[in-house]
């Protein structure tokens, strides 16, 4: 039975031109966008009202929340036309309405704290950029401690802003091109042009590589989205030994127990098993496994994912799965993708089956 791709987690991007979707996003699909490896400066929050005294009604808090959402989308809206000004204006009164719902230290507030960084660094008011995330990092440590990964996706990204302060206007040019074409390289790939996919992400490697260095996180995306290309082009060799280098630069840079180093060993492990190596893809599957139950629990859909792949494994080699498969994966199917259950799992005593519809992962 063929392995389920368990969809990565993009690639942060450097000069932080990001798309997010109309809707909020939940707080843990934003990152990395993987913040990050040192505490630069005290950590200075923005400016936040008193706390409410009185608590909200129901109806004052249904209020707000459809008037944060409409800000929310506002503000993308805006950053799409370049209106950076009046974007950040409205995710700031985005992020005022979340500290008079959840207080100054909550994680809905990581979401909007992560865009109003991304609008100040595309502006590039990087005094403004430092600010907010050094809150956003303090309040990821005050929420994780200062070992979550989490944390570590907030105080890489706050690095990387600085570093990007001290580039000069040609080597940040350089890398909004090296953004922008891997927007080309996820483009070109649906549309099945994987030989400009190929050139694409090439080029944007490369530039990464020579500003932000061969070893940088940042790269890491880039020989981890190559490895992707040459896959689909059937170089199986090739797709290997940029899975291999992608899944050691995230071990160094992010650390062994986050979710994107857990992805670096899903696509090694698929490496693996295309070519027969199910033994090979179990262990690192085994891994995998174990990261994404730390991360972020048994109810979680890449867990189970990783456990179907697991599944399948082991049972060409003859092992058992010692993992309990997570329950009430059916549910969480329905939940992420739609009434229609994109996604449909049978536990059995022996393995974990699943059926997918074509394209979503």
């Amino acid at each position: 039975m063929r392995r389920c791709e368990i969809s990565q987690m993009a690639a942060p991007s450097c000069n932080v031109r990001r798309s997010p979707p109309f809707r909020r996003p939940h707080p843990r699909n934003l990152l990395l966008v993987v913040a990050w490896l040192a505490v630069l400066g005290p950590l200075v929050a923005v400016a936040a009202p008193p706390p409410n005294k009185s608590p909200l009604s129901d109806t004052e808090r249904k209020k707000l929340v459809v008037e944060r959402d409409r800000l929310w989308k506002e503000s993308h809206d805006l950053q799409a036309q370049q209106k950076l000004p009046e974007a950040i204006a409205a995710a700031e009164k985005t992020l005022a309405i979340d500290r008079q719902l959840f207080g100054n230290v909550h994680e809905e507030l990581t979401g909007p704290l992560n865009w109003l960084s991304d609008c100040h660094v595309e502006r590039e008011d990087f005094k403004a950029a430092r600010r907010v995330g050094e809150e956003l990092l303090s309040i990821q440590t005050k929420l994780h401690g200062a070992e979550n990964w989490k944390t570590g996706d907030a105080r890489r990204q706050l690095e990387l802003n600085v570093l990007l302060e001290r580039l000069t206007r040609d080597q940040r040019r350089l890398l909004d091109r090296a953004t922008r074409l891997m927007d080309h390289v996820r483009e070109q790939l649906d549309a099945g042009n994987y030989p400009e996919s190929l050139r694409a992400v090439q080029e944007a490697r490369t530039i990464r590589a020579n500003v932000l260095g061969e070893d940088h996180w940042v790269t890491g995306y880039s020989t981890a989205w190559l490895g992707t290309v040459y896959d689909h082009l059937e170089d199986a060799p090739r797709a290997e030994e940029a899975y291999r280098q992608a899944m050691l630069n995230r071990r160094q840079c992010l650390g062994e127990n986050h979710p994107s180093y857990a992805t670096a060993l899903d696509n090694l492990a698929n490496a693996y098993s295309a070519r027969g190596d199910f033994a090979k893809a179990a262990a690192l599957s085994r891994q995998s496994v174990a990261i994404r139950k730390a991360a972020f629990g048994e109810k979680d859909l890449t867990y189970a994912l990783g456990l179907h792949n697991l599944a399948n494994e082991v049972q060409v080699t003859g092992q058992t799965v010692d993992i309990a498969p997570c329950v009430s994966v059916e549910q969480l199917g329905r939940q992420q993708f739609g009434e229609p259950g994109v996604v449909l799992f049978q536990e059995t005593a022996d393995s974990l089956t699943f059926q997918l519809q074509e394209g979503v992962f």
